[in-house]
């Protein structure tokens, strides 16, 4: 039934070379290019690619959160190219949360018809058809399994057995994998929460053993789910410092998205506020902040948390539905949140609580049937019961199912990613180089990957800090913080040169731009009636230009000059006050000083520092003088009289560069310091026959190494951090887990 039910109400996604569209869709600015990476990775004979190049100057494939590789759900993505699948990844998860729901209700010990309500209700849940209308492919699976726990914990409570532990750790490995964080923090914040109030009962009742045996069986399963999905979250933990989510500020952690008391208006109908079909919702984005449910579930939850108060747990779903709505208004409680709750801050849009509230809304509205039905059947009215529970669920799906078809539509594959002149012009271009498109729409980020581009912008949650401050100082010449960023964008430019630092060969503008003096870029092409695709404002088309760069330095450079210094900070007053054409600021922690002989230079704070030596003007070393550390500073320039010799030759040659394993060529002279034009990662490797090559960050976000005389084939791989290992604990967890399911069954039918 629930088959045919999802049939009717998302039977449109299933039509064959159509993708789901709306102006305001993820999929289109992000999710698609995000699972097109992998099949083309795979096309071309590879495995599931670890680093990703078309957006960004890169980033991390596999292991990036929401990139979902590894999903069950997902695992047609590997063969199947996204055109094709799309509408069938969103009917499949539409179909599951249904199933989710039903086992979630007889974990609650509802009847059929109750478990019925909870999934039908959630078949048809307004949050997810405005989920899907968003384009959010990548958050839906985190919202899809999450819910699961509840179950997993109530059937703990009530039977904490080897099983429970299973469950818990087949679900949590499953909501690990499911990509959507955020959805499996709130759960599980609110989940321990209420283990905690369990113990204070424990406590009084002196149920020791029953506590052990309920915190031993969800402490095993979790610690296995944790193992399971380690190759997942080792790396993302160690590389966590480097999100630019790190030192979120509280308005950019509300990111608009806190909840109002207007909004009770939306938990009896959707478009009490406005509606972005028609653009009368002021903050337009309605599926963040709506707490419709649907209103015969609405009815009957009211029924099952005043009726069934006494019932086990429902006093936990009513507490955790009011505590939730209340904790996501801005107050005074959500900033003790924020500020205390370790995790808590890493969540942008505290209004996506209301997931988690519309699930907690269904459950009590089973409870509520459960109640009604009970009633009915004490008044002999048996027949009252399954008549009045099919007239529910007819209800509750054509009310779905309209709701369904007028928000979820769809566009065949060529309108929604269509073949532009400029592409074709591109094409023929020799690679590798980048591409800027002024503006967040000129070329939309999500096209990058199947037209074969490189951009240095896109739409990505999850990047990097420190590349984002390298794009401030190429908008404002200045190094600002950039903190939470969603979009990259660049509408001007104030250091050109940092353009040539990322290989950007050709701007694309809609319209003439003016760009610096020193700049070297020309216009080279012009194509009308070319599309674009406007966040918020759909598929429109017009003019493009195209600006080629006339200095282009390549991916693999080699600056004649080059400060090495051990502070962050030093680094950004050093690329704030030069031009990088031909200087490279390198960070290097280390004691020891790297490079040739050092002369004094002038820093950025006008100070002259000479490292251990007497300056002539103070008669006191530097560091005496600052009377802190002085940063290492090694400064190769043309020929001096003092050296009586010039910067060694050296000559370069990329062999291979695809994303995540780059092979290049090089000879030099003398002792050399080589930039690679890919954004800095701690995962990436450099070896030359079969010897490990330091690698620095460079002018705040970019590859460096040294290299002395001779001739050299260097390999820089990307892996990300602690892989081999994660990925051997992640299968042995997976085997072991595998093993007990398939050894404790046996071993329960041969007692039975």
């Amino acid at each position: 039934m629930l088959v045919c039910l999802c049939w009717v109400g998302y039977g449109q996604l299933l039509r064959e070379g159509h993708v789901p569209y709306s102006r305001y869709s993820d999929d289109i600015a992000h999710n698609i290019a995000t699972s097109y990476v992998l099949y083309e990775a795979r096309r071309r004979g590879g495995s599931a690619p670890l680093w990703r190049s078309d957006q960004l100057v890169g980033g991390v494939a596999m292991t990036q959160p929401q990139a979902l590789y590894t999903y069950p759900l997902r695992v047609f993505s590997w063969w199947v190219h996204p055109a094709r699948w799309v509408g069938w990844a969103y009917w499949l998860e539409m179909l599951a949360v249904a199933g989710v729901f039903w086992w979630l209700g007889g974990t609650l010990g509802l009847s059929v018809g109750g478990r019925l309500v909870m999934a039908v209700g959630a078949l048809f849940q307004m949050k997810f058809i405005l989920a899907i209308y968003a384009g959010w492919l990548a958050a839906l699976p985190g919202y899809v399994w999450t819910p699961l726990l509840f179950g997993v914990v109530f059937r703990a409570l009530q039977q904490p057995d080897r099983t429970s532990a299973l469950w818990m750790a087949g679900v949590g490995g499953l909501c690990l994998h499911a990509g959507h964080l955020q959805s499996l923090y709130y759960t599980t914040l609110l989940l321990c929460l209420y283990l905690c109030v369990c113990g204070v009962d424990w406590w009084r009742k002196k149920a020791w053993a029953e506590a052990g045996r309920v915190i031993g069986s969800l402490g095993a399963g979790a610690i296995l789910a944790v193992a399971m999905s380690a190759y997942l979250i080792v790396p993302l933990l160690l590389e966590s410092s480097l999100s630019s989510r790190v030192g979120l500020s509280y308005q950019e952690f509300l990111a608009d998205h806190a909840l109002e008391w207007r909004h009770l208006w939306t938990l009896f109908f959707p478009e009490a506020l406005g509606t972005p079909l028609r653009g009368t919702y002021p903050k337009v984005e309605l599926w963040e902040d709506l707490a419709y449910f649907g209103i015969v579930p609405l009815f009957l939850a009211v029924v099952g948390a005043i009726w069934g108060w006494r019932r086990r747990f429902v006093g936990f779903l009513v507490i955790s539905f009011c505590g939730l709505w209340v904790l996501a208004q801005d107050s005074v409680l959500l900033r003790f949140f924020y500020d205390y709750i370790p995790g808590f801050r890493l969540f942008r849009a505290p209004a996506r609580m209301l997931f988690l509230v519309s699930a907690l809304g269904l459950m009590l509205a089973g409870v509520g049937w459960d109640v009604l039905a009970s009633w009915l059947t004490e008044k002999g009215k048996m027949r009252w019961v399954w008549i009045g529970c099919a007239g529910l669920l007819c209800g509750m799906t054509v009310e779905g199912a309209w709701y369904s078809r007028r928000y979820v539509t769809t566009r065949p594959w060529a309108e929604v990613f269509p073949k532009a002149d400029y592409q074709v012009f591109l094409a023929k271009q020799q690679k590798p180089f980048r591409v800027l498109p002024m503006g967040r729409s000129t070329l939309n980020s999500g096209w990058a990957a199947w037209m074969g581009l490189e951009v240095i912008t896109g739409y990505e949650p999850y990047n990097y800090r420190h590349y984002q401050q390298l794009v401030s100082l190429l908008l404002d010449g200045r190094v600002r913080p950039r903190v939470g960023v969603v979009w990259t964008d660049v509408d001007r430019i104030a250091r050109p040169d940092v353009l040539d630092l990322l290989n950007v060969r050709y701007v694309l503008s809609p319209m003439a731009i003016q760009l610096p003096s020193d700049s070297s870029f020309w216009p080279v092409a012009q194509f009308e009636q070319q599309p674009f695709f406007v966040p918020y404002g759909g598929m429109r088309y017009g003019e493009m230009l195209i600006y080629e760069n006339r200095r282009m330095f390549g991916r693999i450079q080699h600056p004649r000059q080059v400060v090495v210094v051990q502070t962050e900070a030093e680094m950004i007053r050093w690329v704030e006050s030069r031009r990088l054409h031909d200087l490279a600021v390198v960070l290097d922690r280390s004691p020891k000083i790297l490079g040739a002989t050092a002369k004094a230079v002038e820093r950025p704070t006008r100070k002259t520092v000479l490292f251990g030596a007497t300056t002539k003007a103070e008669g006191r070393s530097a560091s005496k003088a600052e009377g802190r550390s002085v940063p290492k500073v090694v400064l190769l320039g043309a020929t001096t009289k003092a050296e009586g010799r010039s910067v060694p030759k050296v000559v370069s040659r990329i062999v291979s560069w695809k994303a995540g394993k780059i092979e290049v060529w090089i000879r030099s002279e003398g002792r050399r310091f080589v930039r690679v034009s890919e954004v800095w990662h701690p995962g990436w490797r450099a070896v030359s026959d079969g010897r490990a090559i330091p690698l620095f960050r460079t002018d705040l976000s970019l590859l460096g190494f040294w290299v002395d005389a001779g001739e050299y084939r260097v390999s820089l791989v990307f892996q990300p951090l602690a892989w081999s290992w994660a990925l051997g604990v992640s299968g042995l967890a997976g085997l072991l887990w595998l093993g007990l399911c398939v050894g404790w069954r046996r071993r329960d039918r041969a007692f039975a």
